[in-house]
């Protein structure tokens, strides 16, 4: 314990190199990986508890090894952003295919999805919710949840989906609270974001035998 009664110890603003020597001054340092955890309050990954390793050995210092971690990291960040960007950057074209598709039927929609995107988006029908869901490869299933019956909601529901996701950060939390707000609008009575007149003139054709 004397090893950490100092207060500079658990003081964040303290330099790591001085406050990781004091542990090694005092026979401590088989605690580093502990004394991290509650000096920051971070989750320690394998490939974290590897490189402490080495800074126990003596092989790097504590500074190489936040060097190591940031890169990582910041690599991480960077691929996370290029996959949701992505993602958003296939609903955006999903949206403008069904808004001028010119047909909403099942069967014909699957088909024409498959002319145009192949294999990387799939209609399919949810099992728990009975739903119109677009699975995407590599990415998260458009519309699971919202329980929507027929290609008509599912294309509204991807063209707001597609408004949200325009201003929303590229990450999995953001897309989900898009994915609400998408959801929000669409079961507002006076949406402007959702055009009345798509549905009136589906059902129009689709008297008149059009499609």
């Amino acid at each position: 314990m004397d090893a950490l009664e100092p207060e500079f110890m658990f003081d964040t603003q303290v330099d790591i190199e001085q406050q990781v020597a004091h542990l090694a001054a005092n026979g401590q340092m088989h605690y580093l990986d502990k004394y991290l955890y509650a000096l920051r309050r971070r989750f320690l990954w394998r490939e974290d508890e590897r490189w402490l390793r080495e800074v126990k050995a003596g092989a790097i210092s504590i500074s190489e090894f936040d060097a190591r971690v940031a890169a990582r990291d910041g690599q991480r960040e960077q691929e996370n952003r290029s996959h949701w960007l992505s993602v958003y950057e296939r609903i955006r074209q999903l949206a403008s295919y069904l808004e001028h598709t010119g047909s909403y039927h099942h069967g014909t929609l699957t088909r024409r999805l498959r002319e145009r995107f192949g294999r990387s988006v799939r209609l399919l029908r949810e099992h728990s919710s009975g739903g119109l869901i677009l699975e995407l490869d590599g990415g998260p299933n458009v519309g699971s949840g919202q329980k929507l019956e027929d290609g008509l909601a599912l294309a509204n529901f991807v063209c707001a989906l597609a408004d949200e996701v325009t201003v929303t950060p590229p990450d999995v939390h953001c897309y989900f609270a898009a994915v609400d707000q998408a959801t929000t609008r669409l079961n507002a009575a006076a949406s402007p974001s959702i055009p009345a007149c798509r549905r009136i003139e589906t059902i129009e054709l689709q008297e008149a035998g059009l499609i």
